[in-house]
C-alpha cells in the first residue's frame, strides 16, 4: 500500500530494506513518527546507529542485520509483517576490482 494516514490498516507492520540509504532513512523515520510500527533491514549495526538512532540495533528494535541473499535473515524479517518498502540500490555496490556483476 501507498502510505496514507487515514488508510493505514489496525497494526501494520512494516519492513523497509535499504533503511539506513537517504530514501530508506526517511521513510523509516515516518513510519516511526506516525506510530507506524516499522522494522529495518540494513547490512551494518554500525551505520544503523548513526541513521536510525537504535541503540542495541538488533532484533530486539526491529532491526535486521544482514544481506538480501541470505534467506534465513530474510524470512526472520518479514514474519509478521503487513507491507515491504524495498529502498535498495538497483546497482550492487562492489568493492574495487571486483568483477561487474551486470556483466
Amino acid at each position: 500500500w501507498i502510505f496514507d494516514a487515514g488508510a493505514v490498516p489496525a497494526a501494520p507492520v512494516v519492513l523497509v530494506t535499504g533503511a539506513t540509504g537517504r530514501t530508506g532513512a526517511l521513510l523509516y523515520g515516518l513510519f516511526k513518527e506516525k506510530g507506524v510500527k516499522v522494522r529495518a533491514f540494513v547490512r551494518n549495526a554500525t551505520k544503523a546507529k548513526e541513521v536510525l538512532g537504535c541503540s542495541k540495533c538488533d532484533e530486539s528494535e526491529g532491526i535486521y542485520i544482514g544481506d538480501l541473499t541470505d534467506q534465513d535473515v530474510v524470512d526472520k524479517a518479514v514474519q509478521g509483517t503487513t507491507a515491504l518498502a524495498v529502498v535498495t540500490s538497483a546497482v550492487p555496490q562492489c568493492p574495487p576490482g571486483a568483477p561487474d556483476p551486470s556483466k
